[in-house]
């Protein structure tokens, strides 16, 4: 069950630094009923709200380009 999970999320994280697709659509792709329930499991696993995790892979690109 935790590789299945694991699996989920790391999709979900993918689509986080590749795409601007809404929360929501990432969540749901991954398999999860709702933005919140992947909000949640996400937190748990990264440490990191998928919000910050998306706001912290921007910034690095960008400071990777200076």
């Amino acid at each position: 069950m935790r590789y299945l999970v694991g699996c989920r999320l790391q999709q979900g994280a993918r689509e986080l630094r590749r795409t601007d697709d809404p929360l929501s659509a990432i969540g749901i792709r991954a398999g999860y009923a709702t933005a919140a329930a992947f909000s949640k499991a996400f937190k748990q696993c990264m440490g990191l709200s998928p919000r910050d995790y998306r706001l912290a892979k921007q910034r690095a690109i960008i400071n990777e380009g200076k």
